[in-house]
């Protein structure tokens, strides 16, 4: 499958879970929950992600938010909410930016709303990949999931209509369904049971689900 549709980093994406932190106007986080700051490191690399680590500097991605959430203040813009996207294997990082009003002599702060997103063609490969289909059979699936007719599908595999034909009745056999509709519907219940290995980013199918 994968060899077929390269690591899909494109939409729709499916929003995972959702963190939080809150930042000072020079860049320093004040607080962040264990999974903003787990998100944040597992986003950057190198110098970045121990200046994280080590200084509780905020990574250039959510400074630049930061800034344009300034920018939308000292233009009066109250309805822009900046948001930045950081790029993850398999989906990605949302930032959005809001004012925190400060409390009696605190400095003014920033909070910074995360939400990690992941692309919900890849949940359908992944739950491909686990479904036991033959690696042909799982890319004819994952093409007429996306609609393609068997035709073009015949085109892109390069193979004849015949055979066409014998897949559909074998993918249709070993999943228990009676047509495409029923077969896009197995496979949005499936992928719904692929979460997030948020450490390395990886999708991972949960048993029993």
């Amino acid at each position: 499958v994968h060899a077929f549709a390269r690591q899909p980093s494109d939409g729709p994406f499916d929003e995972f879970s959702t963190a939080m932190l809150i930042a000072s106007r020079d860049g320093k986080i004040l607080w962040a929950s264990e999974a903003a700051r787990r998100w944040l490191e597992d986003a950057t690399g190198g110098p970045e992600r121990a200046m994280i680590r080590n200084d509780g500097v905020l990574p250039e991605a959510c400074k630049r938010v930061c800034r344009r959430l300034d920018a939308a203040r000292s233009t009066r813009d109250t309805h822009d909410v900046p948001t930045e996207t950081v790029a993850v294997p398999g989906g990605r990082l949302r930032l959005r930016a809001y004012a925190m009003e400060p409390e009696g002599d605190a400095t003014p702060r920033v909070g910074v709303h995360l939400t990690l997103e992941l692309s919900h063609p890849l949940r359908v490969l992944t739950a491909l990949g686990e479904s036991g289909l033959a690696p042909q059979l799982q890319r004819f699936a994952y093409r007429l999931w996306q609609g393609v007719t068997p035709a073009d599908i015949a085109d892109e595999l390069q193979v004849g209509l015949h055979t066409m034909k014998s897949y559909r009745k074998e993918l249709y056999t070993r999943l228990a369904v009676s047509g495409a509709d029923e077969l896009r519907a197995l496979l949005e219940r499936q992928a719904r049971a692929v979460t997030f290995d948020l450490k390395p980013h990886r999708p991972r199918v949960v048993r029993g689900a």
